[in-house]
C-alpha cells in the first residue's frame, strides 16, 4: 500500500518531533553551568518556547514554566510564548500578565543600558499586544501594533 504525499509528511513530521520532544527533555535535566552565561540559560529557555510555537501548541506555550534567571532577556523568551500562546488560544486575559512582565524586564534592560536586548523585549511585548488585541477582536489596533 502507498503512503500518499500528505500522509508521508504527517509520518516525517511526527517523527522529528519525537526527536524534538527527546532532545528538549534531555535538556531538562542540565544542571552545573553558569547561570549568567548566556548560552545555557538561553537554549533552555528557548528551546520549549520554539517547540511549542512552531507546532502551533498554543495551549502548551501559555503553560511553560518560567524558570527563573538573572539574566531579564532570558527570562523574557517564556514568557513572550506564554503570552503569545495565551492569546492565540483565545485566552487574551491571561496573556496580559505576561505582557506586563515583558515590560517590568524590558525597563530593567534599559536601567542597566542593554539596549539590543531592551529593544528585543520590547518588539517581543508589541507582538504579544498585537495577539491580545486580535484575540479581544480589535483587529485595527492589532494591525496597527
Amino acid at each position: 500500500m502507498a503512503i500518499a504525499p500528505r500522509s508521508y509528511a504527517a509520518l516525517a513530521v511526527l517523527t522529528q518531533d519525537a526527536k524534538a520532544q527527546a532532545i528538549i527533555d534531555e535538556m531538562r535535566g542540565v544542571s552545573g553551568f553558569t547561570e549568567t552565561f548566556i548560552a545555557g540559560p538561553y537554549a533552555l529557555a528557548v528551546s520549549p518556547a520554539r517547540y511549542a510555537i512552531e507546532r502551533g501548541d498554543w495551549n502548551a506555550a501559555a503553560q511553560l514554566a518560567v524558570r527563573p534567571s538573572p539574566l531579564a532577556h532570558v527570562e523574557a523568551m517564556t514568557h513572550f510564548a506564554r503570552a503569545f500562546g495565551a492569546a492565540r488560544s483565545g485566552k487574551p486575559d491571561a496573556a496580559k500578565a505576561d505582557v506586563a512582565k515583558l515590560a517590568e524586564l524590558r525597563d530593567k534592560l534599559r536601567e542597566a543600558k542593554d539596549a539590543y536586548w531592551a529593544e528585543q523585549v520590547d518588539i517581543q511585548r508589541q507582538v504579544a499586544t498585537a495577539w491580545v488585541l486580535y484575540a479581544e477582536g480589535n483587529m485595527p489596533k492589532a494591525v496597527a501594533r
